[in-house]
């Protein structure tokens, strides 16, 4: 039984029978390609360059990283996205009076990760043209390119930068609150020292303890000399006394304050003890001088006791009113205290967040530069013979080829069916 299958000896017996018709295919291909280069109408590449640094002396985190995102080659593919935008393209195509969508086909970025390189091209009859999208490109990568580094930056300084003002009108708010709240203070309380009202707890019951004491001496005093006249009692509403009253007590609290928050050899506290002592001395001057009104034959030592209960009874009436304030505002002031330390920690914090944000504003971290302006690529894209020959001689030869096969299919069919 006879083998039907073709080997490849037989295909290439068929070709070589058919030589001429294949040669001169081939050739009509060649020179049909040949001159549709030739006649058709040059079409020019126009080729540019961008060059970024690498990495080592770039920072990778700038803002125009941030913004779009970090790709597997860097900011190198954040220009060739931007140099694609629709953004970047419309203003190429006003610049140049063409189609944006045009554009886009006519523009073309290739990356070259490893060299740091992002490659330009642009076709079109006209070399100018083919130029002139190119430059326009560049300049418009290069607007865009520090208008979307710097935004970022900018928003971030301007956020910032009214959270700062906003907290710092609160920090300065609640310091004059604090202020305020300690100048009006009954105790003058201590933020940094809340445990002071313990202090004046134990100036109250030393008071009142003495206080006890001038009584009972005052009524020993009185038993003693029978309750005669010239012991009576000291009248009240006497209007000198009410003055002196006043004063005595607002020393003797200030006197109080100042011992909570000095020591006893300090100034303010010497100072103030004098100034005590004068008054008291001259509440027991006016004490003695009343009771001797009633009765010449007084008691020296009952006018000392009386007016040493006066005096005590003011002081136990000032302190105790301090002992009871006390402990509220010193809880009051600690807390507008911790509020005035907390905002202050916020305000550093974003004062260098602020300045940070600034600095980045201010310093375009997205350095790039053109490594070859554009140039027309020789010769024109459409204009290569060699290129155009291989192929229409190629595309001859296979033509031909696949015809002298399907010829002889044809005649060994009709043989056979013959």
């Amino acid at each position: 039984m006879p083998n039907d299958e073709l080997t490849l000896f037989d295909l290439l017996e068929m070709c070589w029978a058919k030589k001429g018709v294949i040669i001169a295919t081939t050739l009509v291909g060649l020179v049909a390609a040949s001159a549709f280069t030739m006649l058709s109408p040059a079409r020019w590449q126009a080729k540019a360059t961008l060059v970024m640094p690498m990495p080592e002396t770039t920072p990778i985190n700038s803002p125009l990283a941030m913004f779009v995102g970090q790709g597997a080659t860097g900011t190198i593919d954040v220009l060739a996205g931007l140099a694609k935008s629709h953004r970047s393209l419309s203003e190429v195509a006003a610049k140049t009076n063409s189609d944006p969508f045009e554009l886009d086909r006519i523009i073309r970025t290739e990356v070259d990760a490893a060299a740091g390189q992002l490659i330009l091209t642009a076709e079109d009859t006209d070399k100018s043209k083919a130029t002139s999208y190119l430059k326009e490109s560049i300049a418009s990568l290069d607007k865009l390119a520090k208008e979307v580094g710097l935004s970022v930056a900018s928003r971030t300084r301007s956020e910032v930068g009214a959270s700062l003002s906003n907290r710092r009108a609160e920090l300065k708010s609640a310091e004059e609150k604090l202020s305020a709240y300690l100048s009006n203070a009954l105790t003058a309380p201590d933020p940094a020292n809340p445990g002071t009202s313990a202090e004046y707890r134990k100036a109250y019951s030393e008071a009142a303890i003495n206080l006890e004491r001038i009584e009972r001496q005052l009524a020993a005093n009185r038993a003693l000399a029978g309750q005669m006249a010239n012991n009576a009692e000291l009248s009240t509403g006497i209007p000198e006394l009410q003055n002196l009253r006043e004063q005595l007590i607002t020393k003797e609290t200030e006197l109080a304050n100042a011992r909570i928050h000095f020591s006893e050899s300090s100034r303010e506290v010497t100072t103030l003890v004098k100034q005590v002592e004068v008054l008291k001395d001259t509440v027991r001057k006016e004490v003695t001088k009343r009771m001797q009104a009633v009765n010449e034959g007084v008691d020296a030592r009952a006018a000392e006791l009386e007016s040493s209960k006066l005096v005590l009874t003011w002081q136990v009436g000032a302190l105790k009113r301090l002992a009871d304030a006390a402990p509220k505002e010193a809880a009051e002031a600690a807390r507008l205290n911790r509020e005035v330390q907390t905002l202050g920690s916020v305000v550093n914090e974003l004062r260098m967040q602020y300045e940070k944000a600034r600095i980045d504003a201010d310093v375009d971290k997205v350095r790039w530069s053109v490594l070859e302006e554009p140039f027309i690529v020789e010769p024109a894209v459409n204009k290569r013979f060699a290129r155009a020959g291989a192929f229409g001689g190629g595309l001859g030869f296979l033509i031909a080829c696949l015809g002298v096969f399907v010829a002889n299919g044809r005649r060994e069919r009709r043989s056979i069916s013959g």
